[in-house]
């Protein structure tokens, strides 16, 4: 798989994954996921990068508003931390699931 790969296909992913995710604070599109997980991850970054400026914004400059601020964004991360537990502890085994790569996959062929 690595000999097929030219140099400039291994730059632009580079650029794609390392660049863009550092232009944008941490958010870049996956086409390793699917749709759900990738759009998931952009309405989270686009929560914690916005909020705090919506604050601002709207509400006047008040202790009580980045306390609320501050609850909110830990009952969020809770919530995605007790998610992300719950879905281990029901899905996780202690087997490895090894996923092979199929080259006559058309699908395949589009993710490269």
């Amino acid at each position: 798989m690595w000999e097929e790969q030219s140099m400039g296909s291994q730059t632009l992913e580079i650029i794609r994954q390392g660049v863009w995710a550092s232009v944008t604070g941490g958010w870049f599109y996956d086409p390793s996921q699917n749709l759900f997980c990738n759009t998931f991850h952009l309405y989270i970054y686009l929560f914690l990068l916005c909020l705090p400026f919506t604050c601002h914004v709207y509400f006047p400059p008040d202790r009580s508003i980045w306390y609320v601020y501050c609850c909110l964004i830990a009952l969020a991360l809770g919530g995605l931390k007790l998610g992300n537990y719950f879905l281990h502890y029901v899905y996780d085994t202690t087997e490895c699931i090894t996923e092979t790569v199929d080259e006559t996959d058309p699908d395949n062929a589009k993710r490269q």
